[in-house]
């Protein structure tokens, strides 16, 4: 069933990694997908499936939808399911025997106002862990601005992404989701969620 402030934040997350890789003139060697299934084949029987929230990959070394697995996904989960989302991780470096290169987990927990977000690289180890804090005033109200970024900011690996290293010259380099887009991605997140709540 979709989640209103999934499909938020998937977008924001989306449009932001997408400036990034434009700002280095890339975007023609990049392919991004949403909320698409990709399957675990031997000797041409299916073992198991697995849904991202949001993937993509290098257009020249990886152009087939239907056979080419991403070097990123992005999977998104409510309030409490982070050790579920866990096992997920597992399953897309095995089931991709480390073609997936990066996995993002966001968790969404509505409960405490936080986003919590882990990246893991092929091993599997946990790299990076980042929250966006909603910050609460005295008289119960979220102000403007009201969202803290801890451990930011998240930092994705060039290589990873596109399966080479950055040209030397070129501008190309690692892609950075700042603190600043990472409070953006919180307000259209929490945002979607009130709407929820107000219908």
């Amino acid at each position: 069933m979709p989640n209103p402030c999934h499909d938020a934040a998937s977008r924001h997350l989306d449009l932001a990694i997408a400036r990034k890789i434009n700002a280095m003139g890339l975007s023609g060697e990049w392919l991004h997908e949403d909320s698409i299934t990709y399957l675990e084949r031997f000797n041409g029987d299916l073992l198991s499936s697995g849904e991202a929230n949001l993937a993509g990959r290098p257009s020249f070394l990886r152009p087939s939808l239907l056979h080419d697995w991403p070097t990123i996904v992005v999977d998104f989960g409510p309030s409490n399911s982070m050790p579920l989302l866990r096992k997920k991780v597992d399953w897309w470096f095995r089931a991709s025997r480390h073609e997936v290169r990066l996995v993002l987990l966001f968790e969404v927990n509505t409960s405490t106002g936080d986003i919590t977000i882990e990246q893991w690289r092929a091993g599997p180890s946990r790299v990076q862990k980042v929250t966006i804090r909603r910050v609460v005033d005295a008289s119960g109200t979220i102000p403007v601005a009201s969202y803290e970024v801890f451990r930011g900011p998240l930092w994705l690996n060039f290589r990873s992404l596109f399966l080479r290293p950055p040209r030397r010259g070129s501008g190309e380099m690692d892609v950075v989701i700042g603190n600043n887009e990472l409070q953006r991605l919180a307000k259209a997140t929490w945002r979607a969620e009130r709407l929820i709540g107000e219908a």
